[in-house]
């Protein structure tokens, strides 16, 4: 039984070896036969995935399992140790502030000599084993989030929220909230509809819900009945804060 890895550490494959007759010739006036070993690829499947699941179910020619006990249990040993040694060496990696890369897997000895003087290289492995090293990771710098201040608007008193509710101005409670979005907009140096983020957005959006639902659902008014009554003097009040000049 072979075992190898593939697809750069992420495969099993587990092969059989067997002799096989490819020709006939005379030595010493006796027929002789020349034999040849052949591979032969019994289960290939991902390391993540049990091997015992995968092997027990191979039969050999005579319909008796293909792989004993111990077969079974060498293979799950041999996995468990390459994969430990990748996880070592790509958290090594990430300790030099290296990330990325693949792990090598050894094809021919031309790898032992490529590889030879990579820090972390081990020698004496088997074609289909790891050797050590990862290949193609680079350097990275951790990305510290922006902190954008949301910059102060100046709005005239009358327009104060608080103020607004002293004077029973109930339809100017909102303007500061909506001129600020327009001055953040400006400051951004964007158009409304592209100037905040989609979460932005959402946020903005769950905020005016809780007036209407505070409206529909806690106070019993009817959605309908509210825009009808109100719509054309809503839409004008909406006109009129985005005709407002920003200070």
């Amino acid at each position: 039984m072979l075992l190898r890895l593939g697809g750069a550490g992420t495969i099993v494959r587990i092969f059989k070896t067997r002799c096989v007759c490819f020709d006939t010739v005379e030595y010493k006036g006796r027929p002789r036969k020349l034999f040849q070993t052949e591979m032969e690829k019994l289960v290939e499947f991902p390391v993540y995935e049990s091997a015992e699941a995968h092997m027990s179910t191979i039969a050999n020619e005579d319909g008796e399992p293909a792989f004993s006990a111990e077969d079974i249990q060498r293979a799950e040993e041999w996995i468990e140790q390459q994969m430990q040694e990748i996880d070592a060496a790509f958290r090594k990696n990430q300790n030099l502030g290296l990330m990325g890369g693949t792990a090598v897997i050894k094809r021919s000895s031309k790898d032992d000599q490529k590889y030879c003087s990579h820090d972390g290289f081990i020698s004496g492995r088997k074609v289909g084993e790891f050797i050590g090293v990862i290949r193609g990771a680079h350097g990275y710098k951790p990305k510290m989030r922006k902190k954008v201040k949301m910059p102060h608007v100046e709005v005239g008193e009358p327009d104060t929220a608080a103020k607004a509710w002293e004077e029973g101005r109930f339809e100017d409670i909102n303007n500061e909230n909506l001129i600020r979005m327009r001055v953040i907009a400006k400051e951004r140096g964007k158009p409304l509809d592209k100037a905040f983020t989609e979460e932005e957005v959402f946020q903005f959006y769950i905020a005016e819900r809780q007036a209407f639902y505070m409206l529909t659902r806690t106070m019993k008014n009817k959605q309908n009945g509210l825009e009808k009554a109100c719509r054309e003097r809503a839409e004008k009040k909406h006109s009129e804060l985005m005709k407002q000049q920003l200070v």
